[in-house]
């Protein structure tokens, strides 16, 4: 269904990522971009870091969540960390200030959908999801029900509560 939606093939997937040892996911976005079917790589932070030279094609992040613990996980090789973190910090400083986009967090809920429906398309990302829910105490046929039950406000909600410079943490690893 995804390449009926975006018709890009794997050739020119493979030309976005020329010189590079692996494909990323900005590879297929620049793909997305070559097509027309899209202006944009990423967002507004990540252009800003990329083009920059902060970050290389490696960036990625990530968001994990328990009955006890959540955390968001951001990861990439860069020349100046510490500056990443301080522009990442600076970015969401001025999301708080303008506000978020209500048509943003009704696309964003539609692919974490997605994402929660495509998971029971491979055994493997189902034996994981059991497991860890399991661990966890909870069902895996809850979460459609709790993603449907987030709202716009609760989303705005943790953007004030949750993204909090004293919570930060940076690790890097050096050659």
């Amino acid at each position: 269904k995804a390449a009926q939606k975006y018709p890009i093939t794997a050739d020119l997937v493979l030309k976005c990522a020329q010189g590079s040892t692996n494909v990323y996911p900005v590879h297929i976005m620049a793909a997305l971009v070559e097509s027309g079917i899209t202006t944009e790589l990423y967002g507004e932070l990540y252009n800003e870091l990329f083009e920059g030279g902060f970050i290389n094609e490696s960036y990625s992040y990530g968001y994990s969540i328990t009955r006890d613990v959540a955390f968001h996980s951001i990861y990439g090789e860069g020349e100046n960390p510490v500056l990443v973190l301080e522009k990442i910090k600076d970015y969401i400083k001025k999301t708080k200030q303008k506000g978020l986009c209500e048509r943003d967090f009704i696309r964003c809920k539609r692919v974490m959908m997605a994402e929660f429906l495509r998971d029971f398309d491979s055994v493997d990302d189902i034996a994981n999801s059991l497991l860890n829910i399991f661990f966890d105490g909870s069902n895996i046929f809850e979460y459609r029900k709790i993603i449907e039950g987030v709202t716009f406000s609760d989303v705005c909600a943790c953007l004030e509560n949750y993204f909090d410079d004293k919570r930060f943490a940076l690790s890097v690893i050096k050659n």
